[in-house]
């Protein structure tokens, strides 16, 4: 025979023994169970979701490298620009580049990516084309890599293509 589940839930100080039966989800009134330690979860998945961005107040420190660093030349292009992008006065959209590199660490093309990108590209302080900025590749390749300037101040770059 199965008990009431009212009798059950009314007397809380009866045993699941005496009660005859076992313990099943209560379902009223009652509050779902509270996850502990997820206090900080968004904020935390907020920095994962953008590792290889920094912010104004983080340029100072050392970059590290991140999951979208597979190769050297990325962490070393956005170190660059961290210590380098002061955005102008008056900028409001994010600018973005396609920039291809020499296998000695130069660039050899500059390709904006929007009009804005093309308007301001004197202002972002990007390295002299065919001077090595970064490290070599090692291995011959000519990487793309692509650059974000936001007017914030922030830094992002990724690999976009290596051959």
């Amino acid at each position: 025979m199965i008990p009431d589940p009212n009798s059950i839930a009314s007397a809380p100080s009866q045993s699941l023994a005496e009660a005859g039966t076992q313990a099943e989800p209560q379902t009223g009134n009652s509050a779902p169970p509270r996850l502990t330690g997820t206090e900080e979860a968004p904020e935390t998945a907020s920095r994962a979701l953008a590792p290889s961005s920094t912010s104004p107040d983080s340029r100072n420190t050392t970059t590290s490298s991140t999951a979208f660093d597979t190769i050297p030349q990325v962490a070393e292009i956005r170190s660059y620009f961290q210590q380098s992008w002061q955005p102008p006065e008056g900028l409001t959209q994010t600018l973005e580049y396609r920039l291809l590199l020499n296998a000695n660490g130069s660039l050899q093309r500059i390709v904006p990516l929007g009009q804005a990108s093309e308007n301001y590209l004197d202002r972002t302080n990007m390295p002299l084309m065919g001077e090595p900025f970064v490290s070599p590749t090692g291995d011959g390749s000519t990487p793309q890599i692509r650059l974000v300037l936001k007017p914030n101040g922030t830094v992002q770059s990724f690999l976009e293509y290596a051959n």
